[in-house]
C-alpha cells in the first residue's frame, strides 16, 4: 500500500513539474512585469542611466492588465533614463516625455506646457509604436496623460 501511495505522489510531483513548465513557456517567452499579482523590476535607486543588466532579456514583455496579460515590444532597450529610481523614461523631448512606473507598472505621458497642438496624439502614437501594440490593446493598459496641470484617461477607450 505504501508503494501505490509512493508512486502517486512521485506522478503528481511529475505532472505538476511538466505543468509548471509549460505554462512558464506559454507566454512565449516573453518577460513578465507588473500587472496585478507580478512583481516588479527592481533598479536599486539608480539615477539617470539604466543598468545593462537590470534590463529584461528578450525582444518582448508580458505585462500583466486588468483584462489578462499583453505582450509588447521590450521598452526597456531604448529607455533613455531613470527617475528617482523608479520612473523608466521611454521618451524626452520638447513636447512631451513618456515614462514607464515600475512602482505600479503604468504608463505617464506629460504634454509639456507650449506644446503644438496635436501633440497629445502625438505622443499617443509614439507610445503605441514603441510597445507595437493597437489602441485597442494600448486602452489595456494603465495610462494617465497630464496636461495643463490636469490628469486625463487615455482618450477613446472605454470606461
Amino acid at each position: 500500500m505504501k508503494k501505490i501511495i509512493i508512486i502517486g505522489i512521485v506522478i503528481v510531483v511529475v505532472l505538476a513539474g511538466i505543468a509548471a513548465f509549460f505554462f512558464s513557456r506559454s507566454n512565449g517567452g516573453a518577460t513578465m512585469i507588473g500587472g496585478p499579482s507580478g512583481s516588479e523590476q527592481n533598479f536599486n535607486n539608480l539615477q539617470g542611466n539604466i543598468d545593462p543588466s537590470s534590463i529584461p532579456p528578450g525582444d518582448t514583455l508580458a505585462l500583466g492588465t486588468k483584462s489578462g496579460t499583453l505582450v509588447v515590444k521590450n521598452f526597456y532597450k531604448n529607455a533613455v533614463g531613470l527617475v528617482e529610481g523608479s520612473e523608466l523614461v521611454l521618451v524626452q523631448n520638447p513636447s512631451y516625455e513618456i515614462d514607464y512606473s515600475t512602482i505600479d507598472s503604468s504608463f505617464i505621458m506629460s504634454i509639456k506646457p507650449g506644446a503644438p497642438a496635436g501633440t497629445q496624439n502625438q505622443a499617443i502614437a509614439d507610445l503605441m509604436s514603441r510597445l507595437g501594440i493597437s489602441h485597442n490593446d494600448a486602452c489595456k493598459l494603465p495610462v494617465t496623460i497630464y496636461q495643463g496641470g490636469q490628469a486625463f484617461p487615455l482618450p477613446a477607450c472605454p470606461q
